[in-house]
């Protein structure tokens, strides 16, 4: 009889187990997915995911735009494609002054909508030199007396906030110019950059991650995020 009824159960595990195998999801369903602290969420809209936030800052704020593309049942991968992060350096405007000692270059960092400090490394024949925004701004001195070389700088915070509760930061700390500048013939240069923030090192770029629907929810990164049955997760509220 024991093994009769050790049958029967194998039997209905084996049909249950093929009613849903192969059950193919063609995109995770609209709306609201929230963490358990509340303080990251996600919002799908069709094939795009936006990781949000409103921890530590005024009013949410987007921390990535994704795009979702199904890869195997229920799995779905995420790669960023756009957004504030790739609006770091629009907007820059890098301009030339005549330098009155031929030997040294004074260049100048102005980030005028940026409060936070922020550390500029100018990286020129093979010495590093740093200064750290004060008001917005900063200036390093480069020496070229014996070298005639570009240079080329970028940028990390001095400080950041966590993303989470948990601690954890999916954040950029650091930004690297990727044109050189020009220091051949001796002058001094002023880099101005409209589009740095303070938000924008919370920001994160994701590439090739993973999302498996989930009943209830998604996973991402081993955490679950619950779809929630209103337009915004439990215990969420935007300031004006």
């Amino acid at each position: 009889m024991q093994n009769k009824m050790k049958y029967l159960l194998g039997v209905i595990f084996i049909i249950m187990g093929l009613s849903s195998y192969g059950r193919k999801t063609d995109k995770p369903e609209n709306g609201i997915y929230y963490s358990e602290s509340g303080s990251t969420w996600f919002e799908i809209k069709n094939d795009t995911l936006l990781f949000k936030s409103f921890l530590f800052t005024e009013k949410e704020h987007t921390l990535a735009i994704c795009k979702i593309t199904r890869i195997d049942n229920n799995f779905f991968e995420i790669n960023s494609i756009g957004g504030s992060i790739f609006d770091f350096f629009k907007g820059i405007s890098v301009t030339e002054e005549p330098s009155e000692d031929k030997n040294i270059s004074t260049i100048t960092f102005d980030v005028p909508n940026a409060d936070s400090r922020i550390q500029f490394d100018i990286l020129y024949y093979f010495k590093t030199y740093s200064a750290i925004t004060e008001n917005g701004k900063c200036t390093i001195n480069v020496n070229h007396s014996k070298y005639t070389t570009d240079c080329h700088f970028w940028l990390r915070p001095i400080q950041y906030n966590q993303s989470n509760v948990e601690g954890q930061f999916f954040g950029v700390l650091q930004y690297e110019y990727p044109i050189d500048l020009d220091l051949k013939g001796g002058k001094n240069i002023v880099v101005r950059l409209p589009g740095v923030t303070d938000l924008m090192f919370e920001q994160f770029y994701l590439t090739g991650e993973y999302v498996q629907i989930v009943r209830g929810g998604i996973k991402w990164n081993g955490k679950v995020y619950k779809r929630s049955k209103s337009k915004r997760a439990p215990g969420m509220r935007f300031r004006n």
